[in-house]
């Protein structure tokens, strides 16, 4: 079994294009994981924040302000 030139080409040329969708596969899990990330940090903030609403409610209702304690629910 011999291989000839354009056989040769044509793996080349296949191992150029697996290369190549290797890379954008590579990038695309990057950016998947950035965006992960992003909105992990974004979702740690928001409970931060529902914290934040959350105590301030609750003091509110200490003090007898319903009103205030409504706003921050």
């Amino acid at each position: 079994m011999t291989i000839d030139s354009e056989d040769k080409k044509n793996l080349r040329l296949s191992i150029v294009e697996m290369q190549e969708e290797r890379l954008q596969l590579r990038q695309a899990v990057a950016q998947s994981m950035a965006a992960l990330k992003r909105q992990e940090l974004q979702y740690n903030r928001s409970q931060v924040q529902l914290e934040k609403y959350d105590r301030q409610a609750l003091q509110a209702l200490q003090n007898g302000d319903q009103n205030l304690a409504n706003e921050n629910r």
